[in-house]
């Protein structure tokens, strides 16, 4: 096609080690942990890029260019072999660490409890998952995903004679976001600017599917799924118009400065 299209693809693996990690220590130093070069991951993926011109012409010209990119990462080892937990959050009812690295387990994960509805009075209920008849720390899974699945970026360059015009779209998808706002909205005890829903969609003997709990002080609020939200999102980063003087017509011409005074 004359060269007008270029297409590139990559594959990487690449391994990373001696990454800093706390580690625990005995209690006759005087000191809890510390940090020592131990952590290992592995990251991998495939990149791609077209660029592309679309239109090549004596007054009209358009190029594109694309690009993708799909990465993936594993914790291959922690100190010890044991969990980090990481992302600590709070406020007066949630106070909990939302992340977690563990060996086999991909960097940015959610980790917390799955939700499972309201109780008789109106509370959150959390899933017992491991079946013993209490919600403990042992019922708490990975509830989401902070790194996206895929990166993409489209650019497009559109030229008529001395003007131009640019644009480019940005965006990610297949992550989430940990929305600590929508934890502070439902802590009802200090009466803090809300969603109009908790008014229009709490729980009620008659609402029992509401979205938001039972109006009360004593709300019961625990580092669930409830606060995972979608992270995908596709944004315009740059819009360009612009136009070149034709500076080779003004070689004829002389500008000078008109200076008129008034006294």
């Amino acid at each position: 096609m004359n060269n007008r299209l270029s297409i590139t693809a990559d594959y990487y693996v690449k391994n990373t080690s001696d990454l800093l990690n706390t580690v625990g220590l005995p209690a006759s130093s005087g000191y809890t942990t510390t940090i020592r070069n131990i952590g290992k991951v592995q990251n991998s993926g495939f990149e791609f890029g077209v660029d592309a011109r679309v239109f090549t012409g004596s007054d009209f010209n358009w190029n594109i260019f694309a690009n993708a990119a799909f990465n993936r990462n594993e914790v291959k080892e922690l100190a010890g072999g044991e969990d980090l937990l990481t992302n600590s959050v709070g406020n007066i009812n949630l106070n909990d660490n939302v992340g977690i690295l563990r060996e086999g387990r991909p960097i940015g994960q959610f980790y917390g409890w799955l939700e499972d509805g309201y109780d008789e009075n109106g509370f959150i209920k959390l899933q017992d998952l491991d079946g013993d008849g209490s919600i403990t720390a042992d019922d708490k899974t990975f509830i989401g995903q902070s790194y996206p699945a895929l990166i993409f970026g489209f650019n497009s360059s559109m030229s008529y004679q001395d003007f131009q015009f640019t644009f480019f779209f940005q965006g990610v998808t297949g992550n989430q976001i940990f929305n600590m706002g929508a934890a502070t909205a439902i802590d009802y005890g200090r009466g803090l600017n809300a969603p109009r829903g908790i008014f229009t969609d709490h729980w009620t003997p008659s609402n029992t599917n509401a979205k938001y709990p039972k109006i009360t002080k004593d709300v019961s609020q625990e580092a669930s799924d409830r606060y995972v939200e979608d992270g995908s999102y596709l944004r315009l980063k740059n819009i360009e118009l612009a136009y070149s003087l034709p500076v080779e017509n003004l070689k004829d011409v002389c500008l000078q400065p008109n200076l008129n005074f008034l006294v």
